[in-house]
């Protein structure tokens, strides 16, 4: 999402996402986020920077994440590693300069996996055994759940 996207004018904005990543731009399909007030209330403050520049930067929270750890640690800074003294010189991955594809599908995997933690975690806690299907609408579930959902109502039958 970048500034120069976003249609500020009137109390709605619109956010027209690039033709790069709609999947149906070549069939003429404009794709249009519509972004009210408390969507606009989160995205003002990134608004700040560069109109074509990328508002959401993994380089940002990176840096960010790396100084938040570095105040709240219990470790005087004269003892263990220094802030950036454990780190490569020359790493082979770096935070990028946008959120591709492949880093919202990495951080839905994580919610995913952290949510069944908890719900494994609850659910140990009330002794019951926990229900980890990924999805309990079955138009979601791929065949292989399917039929792993299927044996275990057969077998829960006998």
């Amino acid at each position: 999402m970048r500034a120069i996207d976003i249609e500020t004018t009137g109390k709605i904005w619109h956010y027209r996402v690039v033709d790069e990543y709609n999947k149906t731009a070549h069939h003429g399909h404009v794709w249009v986020v519509t972004l009210g007030p408390k969507a606009q209330k989160i995205v003002q403050p990134y608004m700040k920077r560069d109109l074509p520049a990328y508002m959401f930067s993994p380089k940002e929270a990176e840096a960010q994440t790396r100084a938040k750890r570095s105040k709240d640690r219990k470790t005087p800074p004269s003892y263990g590693n220094r802030p950036g003294t454990n780190r490569k010189d020359d790493p082979t991955r770096r935070p990028g300069e946008r959120y591709d594809t492949k880093s919202y599908r990495k951080a839905v995997t994580y919610a995913i996996k952290a949510a069944n933690r908890a719900r494994k975690t609850e659910a140990e806690e009330q002794g019951k055994k926990p229900d980890l299907v990924p999805c309990q609408n079955k138009e979601f579930l791929n065949r292989a759940d399917r039929i792993k959902m299927k044996l275990r109502v057969e077998t829960d039958k006998k």
